[in-house]
């Protein structure tokens, strides 16, 4: 069963949860990701 939430806030992408899995292919995602690698170096 799919469930399908839009999320006004999500800049773009998407962020997918299955049980314990979730799967965050969002700008905000992304960009925190980067800054944290940049941010550790």
């Amino acid at each position: 069963m799919l469930d399908e939430v839009i999320d006004p806030h999500l800049l773009g992408g998407f962020v997918a949860e299955a049980g314990s899995l979730v799967l965050d292919a969002s700008l905000n995602g992304q960009l925190a990701r980067l800054k944290a690698r940049l941010t550790s170096a």
